[in-house]
């Protein structure tokens, strides 16, 4: 009887690293396996993977991946992305596999058919005729879609989108175009990941429309205005990345009608220099009445530069809301004149860093800043007509000569005051239990019939009491310097 050659043989999960050149079969699953010293590979024809880490097309490159398993000549890799197809060339793992691009699962498109232009079948005599004879459920004309994607050359799944966009060019009209083909209700404008350009504001009017991106893979390149909207909009902005420059007249035109939110955006927005259209040079918001503005989780940077308007603000007549964001505005070189934050605004801004080498508020419209951190020169432009109100919040102060603070409340407050040559012009007709880390002594004025109660300061803070002014339980501390800090 001629003598058997026996194979090392057991379950596949117990198979351990072969020694090179030893068979091995696995009598559950019935593969083969040859060692090779360091692994096992499967002799039992091609092996198939999957995933997405190869994706060149070069057929005189060869391509490999940190990842790769142990693998043979002959193995196929599929990219589940793009359907491209690569065959194993040097047998390995990681690195030292190397693979060669064999061509793709979807195959070149093909030639267009041809659009008939009668229907003899049916007696429509075109396309418009038929779709205008189409009802739906409700008896009602066919309805646009309410969800409409666009997408650009280097969107990864850009097969979904209705428009794309091509790379160096003007996409302010493919974006009309898609607000144009919602309903008249309005809808969402989905945009994938990749970078859009906008050189001309886009106009619309009376629709609910959501702009909606894939967060910081979605950014979109502003020249000057993005909406320049017609009146009686609701606008959402979200999960979008905007870099806008040359903007003079607000990144948002709207009207007094008009409602926007931005949710979880960043927002860098550089002003024009030079000349520009408007001595109000606006940032990122122009209500030009009284438009509704909230946001949330916005990062909002403003850089205006020197030009020749005579007054500038980010948000200019605005009911705003906003919550949980970081706003940060710079005066660059050149730039002389006021910048405030919100401008002739009204509303409550909590949670939110508040930062400028210049002014927070002006206007006379009831503004409430509450647990927030505020840096700036000065709270407020000038020195009379202001009603707004800063609670719970950590203050730093960067101006160094005298400056007004026309507020009607400051309470709760810790406020640092880092310069021995500020002074401080306080219009608050209440100014309680704020903790002050001042750096001399009489940095405050006080006004008329103020109410200045229960603050605890690392100097005095004032060495007058003003007529009518109420002055009480105030105590001086040292150990308030430990507020003269800057959060930013």
């Amino acid at each position: 009887m001629a003598n058997k050659i026996l194979l090392r043989r057991g379950l596949k999960s117990k198979l351990p690293t072969l020694s090179a050149g030893e068979p091995a079969y696995t009598t559950d699953s019935r593969e083969f396996f040859m060692g090779t010293g360091s692994g096992n590979v499967n002799m039992g024809g091609s092996q198939w993977y999957t995933g997405t880490a190869m994706s060149g097309t070069s057929t005189s490159s060869t391509y490999s991946y940190t990842s790769c398993p142990l693998v043979k000549v002959g193995d196929i890799y599929l990219n589940t992305s793009y359907g491209y197809i690569y065959q194993c060339t040097t047998a390995g793992s990681g690195s030292s596999a190397k693979w060669v691009y064999k061509g793709t699962i979807r195959g070149p498109q093909g030639t267009p058919g041809a659009t008939p232009s009668y229907f003899p079948s049916n007696g429509y005599s075109s396309m418009e005729d038929l779709t205008i004879d189409v009802v739906d459920l409700k008896g009602e004309h066919l309805a646009p879609p309410t969800t409409i994607i666009i997408g650009c050359v280097d969107s990864k799944h850009q097969w979904l989108a209705d428009y794309v966009c091509m790379a160096g060019q003007d996409h302010s009209a493919i974006f009309k175009k898609a607000i144009d083909a919602l309903p008249s209700s309005g809808g969402k404008i989905t945009i994938l990941e990749g970078s859009y350009s906008i050189k001309n504001a886009i106009s619309f009017s009376s629709k609910k429309v959501v702009f909606e991106g894939m967060g910081s893979g979605t950014s979109i390149n502003v020249n000057g205005t993005f909406v320049a909207s017609g009146g009686n909009n609701n606008i959402t902005i979200r999960d979008i990345d905007i870099v806008a420059s040359n903007v003079d007249g607000g990144i948002f035109d709207l009207t007094n009608t008009d409602k926007i939110n931005l949710d979880n955006c960043s927002v860098s927005i550089s002003i024009k220099s030079g000349t520009v259209t408007s001595t109000d040079v606006t940032a990122a918001v122009n209500g030009s009445g009284k438009t509704d503005v909230h946001f949330n989780n916005l990062s909002l940077t403003a850089t205006f530069n020197a030009n020749d308007g005579e007054c500038g603000a980010v948000f200019r007549y605005c009911n705003v809301h906003g919550d949980m964001s970081k706003i940060k505005v710079t005066r660059a070189s050149g730039c002389d004149y006021n910048v405030n934050t919100f401008m002739v605004c009204k509303g409550r801004v909590t949670n939110t860093s508040l930062m400028s080498d210049h002014f927070i508020l002006h206007g006379t419209d009831p503004f409430v800043i509450d647990n927030c951190y505020v840096k700036c020169y000065s709270i407020t432009q000038i020195e009379y007509d202001n009603h707004g109100s800063v609670i719970n919040s950590r203050i730093y102060i960067t101006g160094k000569n005298t400056i007004h603070w026309a507020l009607t409340q400051i309470a709760n407050c810790q406020i640092s005051i880092p310069y021995t040559t500020t002074k401080i012009l306080c219009k608050a007709e209440m100014f309680n239990n704020n903790k002050i880390g001042n750096s001399a002594s009489n940095m405050f004025v006080f006004s008329q019939y103020a109410i200045i109660v229960g603050n605890k300061s690392k100097y005095t803070m004032t060495s007058s009491t003003p007529t009518g002014a109420v002055i009480a339980n105030n105590v001086v501390h040292s150990n308030m310097s430990n507020i003269l800090t800057d959060e930013e």
